[in-house]
């Protein structure tokens, strides 16, 4: 992957609104991981089996299906990229890496 440019990074952080609102979002959403890690165990007890939607420190949002989750976050004008969305798994199962056919 090449590395952009000066004058080609100053052009995307414009397009997308300028250094200081990309700085916002960022923190924004640092925040919201950290909401969510910190309540983790409240959620998953409040919403077993569910998707959460977490946006601006709050829950904004929850569902057993994500596609519907999806929709009412739009209904509510919150772009359903801006978000923390978890599927609050009673009974996570283990996942088994595999690379290149040996398992790791």
């Amino acid at each position: 992957m090449r590395q952009l440019s000066q004058k080609e990074l100053d052009k995307l952080v414009e397009e997308l609104g300028g250094e200081e609102k990309l700085m916002e979002g960022f923190a924004r959403h640092r925040r919201d991981v950290e909401f969510f890690e910190y309540h983790h165990k409240e959620l998953l007890e409040k919403y077993p089996d569910k998707w959460v939607a977490v946006y601006d420190v709050k829950v904004v949002d929850t569902d057993k299906d994500f596609l519907v989750l999806l929709a009412r976050l739009k209904e509510k004008g919150i772009p359903t990229n801006k978000p923390i969305i978890h599927f609050m798994d009673t009974d996570p199962k283990p996942w088994i890496l595999v690379q290149q056919g040996v398992a790791v």
